[in-house]
């Protein structure tokens, strides 16, 4: 059996939402177990294995949208747009959409997964936001373009910040906390001794709230990645050789 993170906000509105742990697959080390990245150097049959294993427990189907390259580009895929496959996927680190029924996937080892949804225009949307996509405001970009291509506002958006590296354990040099610093303040970096830690769930946390959407509808997971071995696969901890867990929100379909 798998294990998985949900959203309460995000459950309480009846959308299916969840972020994967990494128990309950067939990958073998350094991937154990539920490796969930087709790019990770795993046995692709292992990988495949474990998508149905997450398909079957949670009913949806489970495949990826387009591919992560750290910027701030958006997918919309709106109804009656047809749907991306593998491997020939568009780049993006956000992708919206509208179309009942699709479940939205993006594949995540550190970088922090963001989730919204409309509750009133019933669209949604799922943010892979890295160090440098934060800088360059992927989520603010991703309620932009829900916003001109569902007319959404972010007044009516809940949104869910999930597992990722969190501030105990993602030690930066200068070339990245100062223009954190600058961007969002001393609020988001802590200092132990010499060293020096971004905290990318409150830098997130503070672009949701500067486009307008309520602090009481952000949910925070405060689950970090590279704290928890047993349970989360971490690029940063493994340098570099683990597995994938994914993030997940399923749109309701039209009778919801």
């Amino acid at each position: 059996m798998i294990k998985v993170w949900r959203s309460s906000l995000l459950g309480e509105k009846g959308i299916h939402s969840f972020f994967t742990m990494r128990l309950g697959g067939v990958s073998s080390p350094p991937y154990e177990s539920l490796n969930l990245g087709m790019t990770t150097g795993d046995t692709p049959g292992k990988v495949q294995e474990n998508r149905r294993i997450v398909e079957k427990e949670e009913g949806i189907k489970l495949s990826a949208l387009a591919w992560q390259v750290h910027g701030d580009t958006v997918l919309a895929l709106k109804q009656g747009t047809p749907i991306p496959k593998e491997p020939d996927l568009p780049k993006a680190d956000a992708i919206v959409s509208d179309i009942s029924g699709l479940s939205l996937a993006i594949f995540f080892a550190d970088c922090v997964p963001v989730y919204l949804w409309d509750i009133r225009k019933r669209a949604g949307g799922l943010i892979h936001a890295g160090w440098r996509s934060t800088l360059r405001e992927v989520v603010c970009r991703a309620i932009e373009s829900m916003e001109e291509n569902f007319n959404s506002k972010p007044a009516d958006l809940i949104a869910a910040i999930g597992p990722s590296i969190g501030p105990c354990c993602f030690e930066v040099k200068s070339d990245v906390w100062e223009p954190f610093q600058s961007k969002f303040g001393k609020k988001v970096l802590a200092q132990k001794e010499e060293r020096i830690y971004v905290d990318l769930w409150e830098a997130n946390f503070q672009i949701l709230l500067k486009k307008g959407v309520d602090a009481q509808r952000i949910d925070r997971a405060n689950l970090c990645t590279s704290c928890s071995a047993d349970l989360f696969f971490s690029h940063r901890r493994d340098k570099g050789k683990t597995g994938r867990m994914a993030g997940v929100l399923q749109l309701p379909d039209k009778n919801y």
